[in-house]
C-alpha cells in the first residue's frame, strides 16, 4: 500500500520549459551531506548497530507474543553510508527528475515560500551537484533496503515469518529538485508519499492497493492482526480489509498537515491542498501525476474544491503575529 494513487515512474508527458540537465563528468563531489563511509567504518553506524540489535532479539525472542520495533535512520540526511552503496550509482547515468522552470507560477504565496526557501534547488544546480545529490539520496536507499533485507533473512531463518506480522513504511516523502524543492517541508505528493507494505504470517495473493491511506491507520492495522479489541474511538481505520479484497476504500481521505491551518487532503485521484491563508491547490494526479497545473483556479472545478474543502479541518484562521514559522 501506498500513499499515492499509482506509480508515475513510467510516465513522462510532453511539458515545456522542463529541465534535467546531466553533468558532463561522471567525478563523485563529497559535502558535509554527502559523504561515502570506508569498509572499516561501516559496522559502526547508527543504523547497523539498530540492524544488529533486532537481529540478536529475534534469534532468542521472548515466548509470549512480541512485537518488536527496527527504527532506520537513513535515507534521511546526511547521507554518509558505506562507499559500496555510492558505486552503484553513475552520476552520468542518473535520471534526473523532470522539472518545469515555471512550476511554481500557479502555486499560492505559501506554497511558494516554502518551495524556495532555502533557495536548495537553486544552490544545487548552479554549483552542478544535482546528479550527486541524487546518487546519495539513491545510495542512502540501497543501505538501508540492505539492513531491512537482512532483518527479514533472520526471520526467514528462525522459523518466526511463519508466526509474524511485518510492516514496513517511511516517516515522510523527500523532494529531490520536483516543483523546484528540496527536502520535505510540504504538501505535495512528493512530500507526503510514503512506501508503505503490510506482510501477515499467512498473506493472501499478493495486492497493490491504490486507495491513498494514513500512516496512523497502522495502529489499528497491527491492533486487529493480533487479535486485539480495538480501543474505541479512533481516528484511524485498520487497513485489513484492504489487505483482503480489492475494491474497497477508506472511510476517509487521509489528511496531512504541516503548520497551523495548512492541510493537504488525498481522496481518489485528487490532491486539494489549502494554506492558512485561504491560498489553495488543486491537482488530477491521474492526468496531472507531476502537479503541475494548479486547477483551483479554473471554475470548472468549483465544485471539486468545495467538495473536498469540506472534508479538511476548519481552522483556516492564520497564525498570531509574531507567531513562529515552521
Amino acid at each position: 500500500m501506498t500513499s499515492r494513487q499509482n506509480s508515475v515512474a513510467s510516465r513522462l508527458p510532453v511539458a515545456t520549459n522542463v529541465s534535467n540537465a546531466r553533468p558532463t563528468s561522471a567525478k563523485v563531489a563529497t559535502s558535509d551531506s554527502r559523504t561515502s563511509l570506508p569498509p572499516e567504518d561501516e559496522a559502526e553506524t547508527p543504523d547497523a548497530h539498530v540492524e544488529r540489535s533486532v537481529c540478536e532479539f529475534l534469534r532468542s525472542p521472548p515466548s509470549e507474543p512480541f512485537f518488536s520495533a527496527a527504527g532506520f535512520y537513513k535515507p534521511h540526511l546526511p547521507w554518509h553510508v558505506p562507499e559500496r552503496f555510492f558505486a552503484m550509482y553513475d552520476p552520468a547515468q542518473i535520471s534526473l527528475p523532470l522539472v518545469k522552470d515555471d512550476d511554481l507560477n500557479d502555486v499560492p504565496p505559501i506554497g511558494r515560500a516554502w518551495a524556495l526557501s532555502p533557495p536548495d534547488h537553486e544552490l544545487v544546480t548552479a554549483h552542478a551537484q544535482w546528479p550527486y545529490t541524487v546518487q546519495g539520496y539513491l545510495a542512502a536507499i540501497s543501505y538501508v533496503d540492505e539492513l531491512v533485507g537482512r532483518l527479514i533473512d533472520t526471520l526467514d531463518q528462525t522459523g518466526l515469518a511463519a508466526t509474524t506480522t511485518v510492516i514496513l513504511w517511511g516517516d515522510n516523502g523527500f523532494h529531490l529538485g520536483e516543483k523546484l524543492h528540496w527536502r520535505k517541508f510540504a504538501l505535495w505528493e512528493e512530500s507526503t508519499r510514503v512506501p508503505l507494505i503490510v506482510v501477515p504470517p499467512s498473506p493472501p495473493a499478493v495486492r497493490r492497493v491504490y486507495e491513498p491511506v494514513s500512516l496512523i491507520d497502522i495502529f489499528p492495522t497491527i491492533v486487529e492482526l493480533a487479535g486485539i479489541t480495538p480501543p474505541s474511538p479512533c481516528d484511524a481505520h485498520s487497513l485489513v480489509p484492504l489487505l483482503a479484497a480489492g475494491g474497497l476504500s477508506r472511510p476517509a481521505g487521509p489528511v496531512t498537515t504541516w503548520g497551523r491551518g495548512n492541510h493537504s487532503l488525498r481522496l481518489g485521484n485528487w490532491r486539494y491542498i489549502r494554506y492558512a491563508d485561504g491560498g489553495d491547490e488543486l491537482y488530477d494526479q491521474a492526468a496531472d501525476p507531476y502537479e503541475w497545473t494548479n486547477l483551483a483556479g479554473n471554475p470548472a472545478f468549483d465544485d471539486v474544491r468545495s467538495w473536498l474543502g469540506q472534508m479538511l479541518p476548519r481552522d483556516l484562521s492564520p497564525p498570531p503575529p509574531g507567531a513562529p514559522h515552521p
